[in-house]
């Protein structure tokens, strides 16, 4: 049955929730697509600039890595995922911190805490309808 970008960015915030978006993420980008843009896609391993964090975020960010999760497909802003780096040179298997950038991800517009997935997502989404 083929489901809609937005509903493979859905399930890839469940599966973070429950942290098992790591395990899960190869067969969530494998389910069918249906064929039609939607206002969010999931964007994993993308690559991408780390964004310039500034006051209290840049405290909170200093160190991390952001990588790039879920992107607006209307207004372009983007919701990373904040990892340390391990000694062992991989990011740690659990987020810091969810990030809402600019579409250029050089400005951190948003930080929630790592318990906070899904309230990043509803905020991306949120964000965008509240722009229209």
């Amino acid at each position: 049955m083929p489901i809609s970008e937005t509903a493979r960015a859905q399930i890839s915030v469940l599966a973070e929730t429950w942290g098992e978006r790591e395990a899960l993420t190869p067969q969530i980008l494998q389910c069918r697509d249906e064929g039609r843009p939607g206002p969010l896609k999931l964007i994993e391993c993308d690559g991408g600039m780390v964004p310039e964090a500034t006051g209290e975020a840049e405290q909170d960010l200093a160190g991390l890595v952001l990588v790039p999760w879920i992107a607006c497909t209307r207004c372009g802003h983007v919701l990373m995922r904040a990892h340390a780096r391990e000694s062992w040179g991989h990011l740690s298997y659990l987020a810091r911190y969810y990030v809402i950038t600019t579409p250029d991800r050089a400005t951190v517009l948003l930080l929630f805490p790592a318990d906070s997935a899904d309230a990043a997502f509803a905020s991306l989404q949120r964000g965008c309808s509240d722009a229209l």
